[in-house]
């Protein structure tokens, strides 16, 4: 099991928000779930311009949680380099829903949005 006590203190009511407005606009969860959805998946990146614990798949899962909602591990984290990672999400209207959000920061991290492009 993965030692998430740096989540500790972590606020993931905001995460809760948006997975509640994706819900009620979409009909849909933000994260994909394989042989579930109807529609191709969507990858976007993160990068990470501060942040106050070691960056893994499952720290960046459990960051992504606390912003956007949901299982940490519907994201499907995948380290690209550096501080950025790459995750997927159930449909292009949900990514562009999130991308429009820019950023997103805290006291523990922050972190911007961008559209993968391979």
């Amino acid at each position: 099991m993965a030692d998430i006590s740096f989540a500790d203190g972590w606020d993931f009511s905001p995460g809760l928000a948006f997975a509640s407005e994706i819900r009620s606009r979409f009909s849909s969860s933000a994260h994909f779930i394989p042989g579930f959805s109807r529609l191709p998946s969507f990858k976007l990146v993160i990068c990470f311009s501060r942040f106050k614990f070691r960056l893994n798949v499952e720290s960046v899962a459990l960051a992504l949680c606390a912003c956007l909602g949901i299982d940490p591990n519907g994201f499907q984290a995948h380290h690209l380099q550096n501080n950025c990672f790459s995750f997927v999400v159930a449909s292009k209207q949900i990514g562009l829903r999130i991308y429009s959000l820019k950023s997103y920061a805290c006291s523990h991290f922050k972190l911007f949005f961008h559209l993968w492009r391979n």
